[in-house]
């Protein structure tokens, strides 16, 4: 495993079956209030139905977590992973991206359209994260109020000195239409006989 420090993070796994003991895993994922009614996974496997729980890519993957909307460190993250700007990857690696697409940073726009052309390629999977789950629902959080066309000044603490201040590129009616077809074809879990994501 690799870790970059770079923003967003990026995992890479070269997962082998035999790497993973599942019997040291818990699988649970909380239950959501409606409209998507989601059930816990017990120790025993449940019947779930398919949208929520999708099969995983098979071969090699680098997974992409809470990128939120900070499209410049996505696309040099990618660059450094050896991905071309369509999300082809030489040695046939490819994506996947954990939630928190968006939010918090200045381009969720830019973030959502590329992430959407790579699954619609077959070049990436993604996940339902919370942040894509609270647009969905309608709930009006601090660093999501570009997805209604709102216009946000987000404050972010810097490490290396006093707070910066970004303005969101605010989204259109076309835009958010788009983006909700899309959060609610994603799964919020994603598995093959290695691993969970």
């Amino acid at each position: 495993m690799r870790l970059l420090n770079i923003t967003p993070v990026a995992l890479v796994f070269l997962f082998l079956a035999s790497s993973i003991d599942a019997s040291n895993s818990p699988h649970l994922i909380a239950t959501l209030a409606n409209p998507l009614n989601l059930v816990p996974l017990a120790s025993e496997r449940m019947e779930t139905p398919p949208s929520l729980i999708m099969p995983l890519f098979e071969g090699p993957i680098d997974i992409i977590g809470d990128i939120h909307g900070e499209s410049g460190p996505l696309f040099q993250l990618l660059d450094h992973l050896g991905y071309d700007g369509s999300g082809f990857h030489p040695e046939g690696r490819r994506l996947v991206f954990v939630g928190d697409l968006v939010d918090r940073g200045s381009d969720s726009i830019s973030v959502v359209q590329f992430v959407m052309g790579l699954v619609r390629a077959g070049r990436a999977q993604a996940v339902l994260g919370n942040h894509e789950l609270n647009l969905m629902t309608g709930s009006r959080k601090h660093g999501n109020h570009w997805f209604w066309g709102e216009a946000e000044a987000i404050t972010k603490d810097r490490k290396e000195g006093p707070t910066a201040v970004s303005f969101q590129r605010l989204a259109d009616e076309a835009f958010r239409a788009q983006a909700l077809a899309f959060f609610h074809s994603l799964p919020i879990a994603l598995e093959r006989a290695d691993v969970r994501v």
